[in-house]
Formats: structure tokens, sequence, C-alpha cells
């Protein structure tokens, strides 16, 4: 107030230079931010070279890396943070953080790519939970799609509940339905009744795999009046030494069971050879994960896809639990997904407790038992089973 007076004394052509001075400053400013956003705007419209590298040390919290989105539904329940060195990371990952009793379901999509219909991908990253149980532990799954907004993701990778509390590396192969610009998307989701637990990313690569010297089929099979034969095809071979059938009880750890030589000759094939192994029954009492390790003659290799083979039930499971003391223990029973379709409990006795799970109420398809004690603590390895 005690300078108004002050004001009022100035003249008038100076005010109105100062004035437009001030006006010319505005406008350069606002053109400076104009050209700066369209910048912005146009590098994030275009499709970003491959390899796509992003290991979150470029940016200071909580902003994003470039032309990266976020997407949490609800969007007033459930937030996004950057945690500094935690996870055991050097440096910044990114962390999904949920509330409790939030229901989290949270995207974070990767910026526009252009994929090529005629050739394979490639997308790698490392990942962790800070949860160790399989039963109440969030599920991360990987898209990709036509826009940042979860409806669009409409082609899935990968899935799986994320239990491990040290960091895991994973690799998966895709090929788009067609050619064009398409966005990742990663998507943490808590499974019903359970939340407050956290997801972390970090090394996320994206890249054009190098072709392949075997082309070969997903790995499937089939069960013949109890007898379960392991079958695949290949397109074209080159410099093929065989294939190793690997197994594994918690489709983590494998050993090989098997080997099958290749049935081109010198290794070599531009027709479709077919290939088939049968999986001895003793070995599948529990339910177990099957892949393929394809060898080329110079050593290397890769690995096909997993499949389960669970025991054959209907509507009544059987398990068998083995207990040194009175107590009572939870079951749970996961689709492929990880997705909680039954939750009972069981009284176990000391010694050998013959446990009756009716199946009525369930779909047919690939399921997974876990049984822990109150503690959380797994008491056996989770058992697969098929209900038919």
């Amino acid at each position: 107030m005690l300078y108004i007076p002050y004001f009022y004394k100035i003249d008038l052509n100076i005010t109105k230079r100062i004035h437009a001075k001030v006006k010319n400053f505005t406008l350069l400013i606002s053109m400076l931010l104009i050209i700066n956003y369209n910048t912005s705007y146009s590098q994030c419209n275009v499709p970003t070279p491959l390899p796509y590298y992003q290991d979150f040390q470029g940016v200071t919290p909580p902003a994003l890396p470039p032309c990266t989105v976020n997407q949490t539904i609800p969007v007033h329940r459930t937030t996004f943070k950057w945690i500094t060195n935690v996870f055991q990371s050097n440096g910044y990952v990114y962390v999904y953080v949920d509330e409790p009793d939030a229901n989290g379901n949270m995207w974070f999509y990767l910026p526009m790519m252009f994929f090529d219909a005629t050739k394979s991908y490639k997308i790698s990253y490392k990942y962790r939970s800070d949860n160790p149980d399989p039963v109440s532990a969030p599920v991360l799954s990987v898209y990709f799609g036509a826009c940042t907004v979860n409806t669009c993701m409409t082609n899935l990778i990968t899935t799986g509940t994320v239990s491990n509390t040290s960091y895991l590396i994973a690799t998966k192969n895709f090929i788009p339905p067609a050619t064009g610009n398409y966005y990742m998307g990663f998507n943490h989701k808590d499974k019903i009744g359970y939340s407050g637990y956290s997801t972390a990313l970090d090394s996320i690569v994206v890249e054009v795999n190098e072709p392949l010297p075997v082309n070969m089929s997903a790995l499937s099979f089939v069960n013949t009046n109890g007898i379960f034969k392991l079958l695949w095809h290949t397109y074209t071979e080159q410099n093929n030494k065989g294939f190793e059938v690997q197994q594994s009880i918690n489709g983590v750890t494998f050993k090989t069971v098997g080997n099958v030589p290749t049935n081109a000759t010198d290794g070599n094939s531009i027709i479709m050879l077919s290939y088939d192994f049968i999986i001895s029954q003793n070995t599948i009492t529990n339910g177990a994960f099957f892949r393929l390790k394809q060898i080329d003659k110079d050593g290397k290799s890769s690995f096909s896809n997993i499949i389960t083979i669970g025991n054959p039930v209907s509507n009544m499971l059987n398990i068998t639990v083995t207990s040194d003391q009175l107590q009572k223990v939870n079951l749970a029973i996961t689709d492929q997904t990880g997705r909680l379709v039954l939750r009972p409990t069981a009284q176990l006795r000391i010694g050998t407790t013959q446990i009756q799970q009716n199946l009525a109420q369930i779909t047919k398809g690939n399921y997974y038992i876990t049984i822990t004690d109150q503690q959380g603590k797994r008491l056996q390895p989770p058992m697969a089973f098929t209900k038919q």
C-alpha cells in the first residue's frame, strides 16, 4: 500500500513501454512452453527405436521415464511411488505400492513401439515382491496393445503370482498379430481378499529376436487312457542336435528326464517334423511342470513354453499330508493365472492325514493346491491337478 502513490506518479508513456515489454516477455515464455510441449508430444507420438532399455536411473522421483504412462484402477484408492535403494536394488526401481484393502489393479505402460508381424520379439525384466506367500502374493501380467489404457491391452504375453522376495529375470518371446504400433503394459493386480503388497520392476529390455535355428511349435500334451505324451513339431531346423525334456515340481527348478534326438538329416530340415515323449505316470504323482530345451550342435540352446500336467480328478480331490503335530491348515486352490478359486481349511492329526476336497463348484481346467500352516509356512510343494 505504501507504493501505490509512487506508481501513480509514473509517466504514462513509461507505463505503456513497461507493459509492452511484459507482454512480449509473457508471449515469449508462452511460445517456448508450447514449443517444448509440442516437441515432447511429437517425440512420444512416434515409435521409440528398438532395442528399448529402461533401468529407471535417469529420472528423479516422482517423475516417470520419458513417454511412459501409469494407470491406477480405481483411481482414488491406490497410488504409484518411486522408491530408492529398496528391494536389493542399486538406485531407482519402479515399485507398485499398494494401499491395504485397496484390491489394487495398476498398470505401467512403456513408450510406443513398432512391431512387424513377420518378426519375433523378446521382452526381459527383473521383478520381485515383498510377499513370499504364493497364496496371497500379487499377480504380475505383461501385455501389449494399441493404446495406454487397460482395455487396449488385448495381447497377453505372460502372467503369474510374484512370490519371490529376491530378484528373478523373466524373458518372454512374442509375435504381434499384425504389423503396427503397440504399447507394452505391466499389470500388478491383487488377489481377491489380499492387498497391501508391492511389486518391483527393473532393467526392462524390449528387442527384436535373432532368427532361431529351430522354428518350433508350442509344447502340448495328450492323455490317452492315463498315458501322458508330450507333443511338439518343428517347421524348420538348422544345425539341430535334439531336445532335452525337463521336469519341475514347482515351475522354477527343472531337471532333465529324457532326451529326444533330431529327426532331421544332419540336423537340417525345411519340412514339418513331429516329435513326442511319453511321461512316466509315477513322475507326476503330485503334478508336474514340463518344458523342452532345444540344443544346437554348437551348444547353443533355447527353451520352449512351460506346460503343467496334473492329476486328473473329477469332483473329489484326495490329498495325503504328513504332520508331526495336531494342527489346522489352510488349503488354497488357484488357477493358472494365480487367481484364488477356493480357500478351505483342514485339521491334521499326528502322522498321515487323508484330505478330501470337493471340486464340484469349479470349472474344468488346470489348478494348483497349496497347503500352509497358520503362520503361512508351506507344508509341501504345490500340487497340480486337472479338473475334468
